[in-house]
């Protein structure tokens, strides 16, 4: 059978522990003064004042908070503003075993880790919100959900005009290369195809018709051919 704890026997043990006038001081702060110096409440169940008592020892002899442990975790690329707020208040009331929404220096304090534990951009926005470290819990979790909104809506519209500017530029090159290549290929087949140039030209015309040289009797030459000898020849044919 369990035994319940009665007001005298927290008495018996804050005074062995903490001394008579501490005691009487956490007494005092539970709201059980008549308590103090008579045995006449020592006999009234300790839980009816079990809040009051925890509440005046947490306030006299506050929980050691390591920085360390209450260090802000960083935001998850795609989690709810609102889901890692919850999150890291949890935390906070697990480590401190207080309730940060109620003290203003441990709701200070939290705020502070979130904002430090925020992206760059999301951390200057914050920053530059006026007197953010007064507003209260509800508005503090509604400026920072607001502000990571619109960090990741930023982002987005950066990726997808960096997208568009990468697809750009591709196409661009591919139009480039397209016509270095047609130029190549044309000028392959103006340097394979048959009949150009003036050789060319000359030999689609046939042969040029031939005269005796006059200078050089036994030898022939055609009417392109420069000599004096065939200049007057030609004359004549041209008249007649």
């Amino acid at each position: 059978m369990c035994k319940l704890l009665a007001v005298g026997d927290l008495k018996g043990l804050l005074a062995k522990v903490l001394g008579m006038a501490r005691m009487e001081d956490i007494l005092n702060e539970s709201g059980l003064q008549q308590a103090i110096g008579t045995p006449v409440f020592d006999g009234a169940s300790f839980d009816l004042y079990r809040p009051k008592m925890w509440e005046a020892m947490r306030t006299d002899y506050p929980t050691k908070i390591d920085p360390k442990q209450l260090k802000g975790e960083m935001l998850g690329d795609t989690e709810n503003p609102a889901t890692y707020l919850h999150r890291q208040l949890k935390h906070w009331k697990q480590e401190t075993e207080q309730v940060p929404e109620r003290d203003a220096l441990m709701t200070t304090m939290f705020q502070n880790s979130v904002v430090k534990a925020m992206p760059q951009p999301v951390k200057s926005t914050l920053e530059d919100v006026v007197g953010l470290n007064s507003k209260t819990h509800r508005e503090f979790c509604d400026h920072v959900t607001h502000a990571v909104e619109k960090y990741r809506k930023d982002e987005q519209k950066l990726k997808e005009q960096v997208k568009e500017a990468q697809r750009k530029l591709t196409q661009l090159q591919l139009g480039e290369l397209t016509k270095k290549d047609k130029k190549k290929v044309q000028a392959m087949v103006t340097a394979e195809a048959p009949g150009v140039g003036p050789e060319a030209t000359v030999s689609s015309r046939g042969p040029l018709p031939t005269a005796a040289c006059a200078s050089e009797p036994g030898t022939t030459h055609s009417a392109s051919d420069k000599c004096a000898c065939t200049a007057p020849t030609m004359e004549k044919q041209t008249t007649k």
